[in-house]
């Protein structure tokens, strides 16, 4: 929606930086010693002009570190005799070598050195577990997976992950993800704005605080500089600025805490116009406030001749 700029109070452009912040927990959150007012009948109008920060965040995080496997080995007198086990990861910045020697190291001790072995495909980026015997990717109260998005795991029609993966015969006993890994942690963060009610709608349907979606445009350890191609402005309810809160949250849902942000925005002011009229824009309303011309009727001329 566009908004006429009608009054003369000048545009503020507001440059915060985390590093000048007065909070960086639970939010971050900038004190304005000088604080920005709307005068009497007229309304503010947020934009978001540029967000910068470096990108170094974790994309193995507690809640999403585990992956759990089963392993039937057979004692040869037909008694089978199952390993059950989680393996954890510490939280931190993985790339898929990384996740698959962890994956190992912990088999090597719980099943055996080179009995059940991780493995990256880099023809089509796919993860695969070669087995001796029976084996199987699972996700139980007890044993969890938790990075099913990250190793590749297949989602049905209802969008739920296919647990248990199961070893195939082609080759004999090999776990095959359906899916192409992705180490990347998300492609997306939100920069939210706590206590300021906003119309934006997420992919749940839940009107939330959301100001924008800012695209991850570089690579672990560089910075990642968006400015919106199109600038979405918001109506701020509010007569005086004198402090501002934001927070990051990946497409988990889960905050995330940049090592600096700095964010420029943008505040108009505008008079909202008079939209109190009932039924105005509608067919009725114009031809009521413009009616059609009434033709008068013109009264007989009188020819003067009798009877």
């Amino acid at each position: 929606m566009s908004y006429e700029l009608n009054t003369p109070v000048q545009t503020h452009t507001v440059y915060l930086d985390s590093l000048n912040c007065v909070q960086r927990l639970p939010v971050f959150k900038y004190g304005l010693s000088t604080p920005i007012r709307a005068p009497t009948g007229i309304t503010m109008l947020l934009t978001v002009e540029n967000i910068t920060f470096p990108n170094t965040f974790f994309n193995i995080v507690e809640g999403r570190n585990k992956i759990s496997y089963k392993w039937d080995r057979d004692l040869q007198n037909g008694v089978m005799l199952p390993v059950t086990q989680t393996v954890t990861y510490e939280p931190g910045l993985y790339n898929v070598y990384q996740f698959a020697d962890a994956f190992n190291a912990n088999t090597s001790i719980y099943v055996g050195a080179n009995q059940l072995v991780m493995n990256v495909d880099k023809v089509s980026c796919r993860l695969t577990i070669a087995s001796q015997y029976l084996s199987e990717i699972i996700n139980t109260v007890s044993h969890p997976t938790t990075v099913g998005d990250m190793v590749g795991v297949g989602r049905n029609g209802d969008n739920e992950f296919n647990f248990p993966v199961v070893s195939g015969l082609s080759p004999t006993y090999t776990i095959r993800f359906p899916r192409g890994f992705n180490f990347t942690g998300g492609q997306y963060v939100f920069l939210n704005m706590p206590g300021i009610t906003l119309n934006n709608i997420n992919s749940f349907g839940d009107i939330n605080d959301c100001l924008i979606r800012v695209p991850i445009n570089a690579a672990h350890g560089y910075i990642c500089n968006y400015r919106p191609t199109d600038n979405i402005r918001f109506i701020i309810q509010r007569s005086e600025i004198t402090e501002i809160e934001f927070d990051l949250t990946n497409q988990y849902g889960e905050v995330v805490y940049p090592d600096n942000l700095e964010i420029v925005l943008r505040i108009d002011f505008f008079v909202a116009p008079n939209t109190a009229v009932v039924g105005e824009g509608s067919i009725d309303y114009f031809y009521r406030e413009n009616p059609v011309p009434q033709i008068e009727e013109q009264p007989e001329e009188d020819d003067g001749q009798l009877g």
